[in-house]
This record gives structure tokens, sequence and C-alpha cells, in this order.
């Protein structure tokens, strides 16, 4: 029996993604610089979200995990999930390089923060789906704001703060710390609640809009 289950993201998002690496590999080779390698990471991180909660959904469907099991894996998505649309946050490296035509930049940057986009929406879809089925649409709703609060404070910290995913589970004693001292004292991070509330919106939105146009 399969532990595992796999499931392919839409071929839209297959044929942005495979173009998005055949980009950075270009411009590698021609600024011959690894400066926009590390987006082929940032594209694979925002991947992970996406097969978790597929397999949550798949796993869901099937009856075939309980509670301690679906608990564990939605705080494991929840930390994952910021990695998919902080990739919008990226288009921060534009013109990066002056050798390079901006163009070039533009075209990396924001293919790659469309995959993340397209990713993140799909993953919270599943998520949805799940919690509809379990808690009902008003539970859900509440649920789903709570998500994307967390999702826009978690890229503010990845951004600004300069914090992985992982450190969730590797240095939770240290982020808790740098955490407080945003909640605590406001008054010196601003840029938090602005990045926090703009992210909030963005990602509502783009979710919003994301569903009607799937209808």
């Amino acid at each position: 029996m399969a532990i595992l289950h796999i499931e392919m993201p839409p071929k839209r998002i297959i044929v942005l993604t495979a173009f998005s690496v055949f980009l950075v590999l270009f411009y590698t080779v021609w600024s011959d610089t690894s400066y926009f390698l590390y987006i082929i990471w940032n594209i694979f991180l925002a991947f992970l979200p996406f097969l978790i909660s597929s397999n949550l959904l798949w796993y869901k469907n099937q009856g075939k995990f309980g509670t301690p099991i679906f608990i564990f894996g939605l705080l494991v998505w929840l930390a994952l999930f910021p990695n998919a649309p902080y990739l919008v946050t990226d288009l921060i490296h534009l013109g990066a390089n002056p050798s390079v035509p901006f163009i070039f930049d533009f075209l990396i940057l924001f293919i790659s923060a469309w995959v993340g986009m397209y990713l993140g929406v799909y993953s919270l879809f599943h998520v949805e789906e799940i919690f509809f089925d379990k808690y009902g649409k008003k539970i859900t709703n509440s649920l789903l704001f709570v998500i994307i609060l967390i999702s826009s404070f978690g890229i503010y910290i990845g951004r600004f703060l300069r914090w992985n995913s992982w450190d969730v589970f590797l240095r939770p004693g240290y982020l808790v710390k740098d955490i407080s001292e945003v909640v605590n004292h406001p008054h010196n991070y601003p840029e938090a609640y602005v990045s926090t509330a703009v992210f909030f919106v963005f990602i509502t939105l783009s979710y919003l809009v994301w569903k009607k146009i799937k209808k």
C-alpha cells in the first residue's frame, strides 16, 4: 500500500516551472553568475506544501488517516505553506545584475512568483476541502482566515528576519523569541504589521479570484 500519494500539478504549473528553470539556467550561463540559482530551490520549497496538502486530501478521501496524522500533517503544511507566496517577494531582486537586460530579470522573477502563487492557491484549496468536509463552511472560512494571516506573517519573518520554515522544528526557541519581540514591541517593527496586512489582502484576493475563475 502506497504511503505517499503523488498528485501531479496542473499542466500550466509544470510548463511555467520548466520555463522558469530554463530561464534561470540560461541566465546562469549567459551572465556567468550563479545569482538566480536560488530561484530553483525556492520553487522546490513552494512545491512541498502542494505535495503535503494533496496527500492529506487524498488520505482524507480514502478514509485512511485519523486525527493525530491530520494534525501533524496540517502543522507541517502550515510551516511550509508560506514558501509558495514567498516567491512573490523575490521581485525585490529586480535589476540585481546591471549587465543583464532588466526584462530578463523581470521574466525570471515574475514567472517564478506566478508558479508560487499557483501552487499556493491549489494547496490552500486542498486544505479548504478537508476543513469543509470536517467542519462546514463557517468554521472553514474562519480557519482559512487564520491560516492566511499566519502565513502572511510567516512571509515577513522569512523575508525580513531571514527565518526558514524548518526553523520551526530545528530552532523553535530562537524563533519564538524573535516573534515575541515583534509582538511585544510593535512600535519597533511597523514594517512587520504593514507587510503582514499587505500579504494577507494579496493572498486572500488572489485566492478568491482564482476560485471564481476556477469555477
